[in-house]
């Protein structure tokens, strides 16, 4: 078996290997008048919104429209046109709000009744 290679073949893995090269190096630079954007964040994390929600203080409203607090115009077009266009996602939207009323139907009995009987 023979281990020669053509001069052809070498000179296409050359020309490979410099434009993977080329390819890479290009990747790396951003220009010289690039400025990282500063991130927005808050400074610490506010979980105020997530415990009203697990003791079941959130507003239905507010947690049915989630997405507009991202206000994020294209997510809202695209969210209104799928629940106009789906009735799937209608009907299992009835079946969530069916749900939270049974919920809160079968929590009552948690709480304190009161009775009063009267006679003259």
């Amino acid at each position: 078996m023979s281990s020669y290679k053509s001069p052809r073949a070498g000179s296409l893995i050359t020309a490979l290997a410099a434009l993977a090269l080329l390819l890479t190096a290009g990747c790396a630079s951003v220009g010289p008048d690039y400025h990282a954007p500063e991130p927005n964040m808050p400074e610490r994390w506010n979980a105020t919104s997530l415990e009203a929600i697990n003791a079941g203080e959130a507003d239905e409203e507010a947690l049915a429209a989630w997405w507009e607090n991202l206000n994020d115009p294209v997510l809202t077009g695209l969210i209104h046109q799928a629940l106009a266009n789906n009735h799937d996602i209608r009907t299992a939207l009835a079946r969530v709000r069916e749900s939270r009323a049974r919920l809160g139907i079968s929590e009552a009995d948690r709480y304190p009744t009161l009775e009063a009987t009267g006679s003259a």
